[in-house]
């Protein structure tokens, strides 16, 4: 069963163990308070080199309403993306 994602997600337990998070790639995600939008944590990728990559995913039940999210992205030009499926 996915659970339902009520309120959002601010990262604030500091971890990723709030919802079902799953980090499965070369590097993975992690909690951090360098850079963040509101509250005092964010999620960040983890630092990839050539043909790695770092994916961040969660599964949840969403019956009508919006999906939104912060992001910021920095990444090589022609190479790196952000996507969000």
């Amino acid at each position: 069963m996915q659970p339902r994602l009520r309120g959002g997600e601010g990262f604030e337990t500091g971890d990723l163990n709030a919802f079902a998070w799953t980090s499965p790639d070369d590097q993975p995600w992690v909690v951090t308070p360098d850079v963040h939008h509101q509250g005092a944590y964010s999620a960040r990728s983890g630092t990839i080199n050539v043909d790695q990559k770092s994916t961040l995913e969660i599964s949840i039940k969403v019956d009508e309403g919006l999906i939104r999210f912060w992001r910021k992205v920095s990444t090589e030009l022609g190479f790196n993306k952000l996507q969000f499926f």
